[in-house]
């Protein structure tokens, strides 16, 4: 049974990206074990299926620490579970600091990958990010988080930022056909 006294540790402040999803998909809607693990499989366009060893330790983990709840049966006699309020107030702090450390720290990332990663593949990585680009643009314009004239600025900045990379690739494009 989940004790309301036990808090979230400080030392585990910083939770690692699959209890934050799994949060997340709460506040959306109640879901089974399984369904979270059909679910990431199918935005990841089966990339990642995480194993009932990983989902079912940290449901019960997110249950223990208050922040979701068995809330009934499914079918298949399947525990659904929901996001608590205090799991809510946790998923918007973890989603505060989840933005603050993967903008800090993304791009120092992705300059290690340019270094291991051969050049034919960092190629298609780079065309499959260009790719995810519209789905994720669609994502912000659709938020209500932003204002519509934030919305625009952040348009208009992407706009001329494609513009100047076109620049660039069109100049890329000549140097590589011999014009």
């Amino acid at each position: 049974m989940t004790s309301s006294k036990e808090k979230m540790p400080q030392e585990q402040s910083r939770m690692s990206l699959m209890p934050m999803f799994i949060l997340h998909r709460l506040q959306e809607e109640p879901s089974s074990g399984y369904s979270l693990i059909s679910y990431i499989n199918s935005i990841t366009q089966g990339s990642w299926k995480p194993g009932s060893g990983s989902i079912y330790p940290t449901l019960q983990r997110l249950e223990r620490l208050g922040l979701i709840k068995k809330t009934g049966r499914g079918p298949r006699s399947k525990r659904i579970y929901s996001i608590t309020e205090m799991g809510k107030r946790e998923l918007n702090r973890l989603k505060a600091e989840f933005d603050r450390y993967s903008t800090e720290r993304w791009h120092r990332i992705r300059g290690m990958m340019l270094f291991v990663v051969n050049p034919r593949s960092l190629a298609k990585m780079l065309n499959e990010t260009i790719e995810m680009q519209r789905e994720a643009w669609e994502r912000v314009l659709s938020s209500n988080e932003l204002s519509d004239r934030e919305k625009n600025f952040f348009l208009e900045e992407h706009r001329l930022l494609v513009e100047d990379h076109l620049e660039w690739i069109k100049s890329k494009m000549k140097t590589y056909k011999g014009e």
